[in-house]
């Protein structure tokens, strides 16, 4: 599996990763909402968090459209914003612990995971396609 993500274009990363905010933004606005009593985290918080998921989801989706062959810096922004969108997560879950059912902590709990994982392989995949420049030697 992690051998296939190596192969994908930079523009593939980037619609892969709207699709996931996208996933995001229906959970924590439409079906989270709905299980609240089974998961017990805020409304407030859903709310909030498919915000950050809805920016997320316009910075890729632009980024697929538009990134071109500077990609580069956009994908770390992505990856940054995906980082801190992990870190908002987890804030809430650290907050409303006591709150939280074993269901809503599972969920939030593997969110973060997922989420997590998938701005390092960001970072990675920035960090691995860096084309070395040769100089040419000196003549003298």
């Amino acid at each position: 599996m992690i051998e296939f993500l190596k192969t994908l274009s930079p523009r593939t990363i980037f619609l892969l990763d709207a699709t996931g905010a996208l996933v995001s933004i229906i959970l924590l606005a439409f079906v989270l909402p709905a299980l609240q009593s089974f998961i017990r985290m805020p409304y407030r918080v859903l709310y909030l968090l498919a915000t950050l998921a809805g920016m997320l989801l316009a910075t890729s989706t632009a980024c697929y459209l538009f990134a071109g062959r500077r990609w580069k810096p956009l994908l770390v922004t992505v990856a940054v914003g995906n980082l801190a969108y992990c870190l908002l997560t987890a804030a809430a879950f650290v907050w409303f612990r006591g709150d939280l059912t074993i269901l809503g902590k599972a969920y939030f709990a593997a969110d973060i995971a997922i989420i997590f994982s998938i701005a390092a392989f960001e970072l990675h995949y920035v960090s691995r396609k860096t084309v070395e420049v040769e100089l040419p030697s000196q003549v003298g």
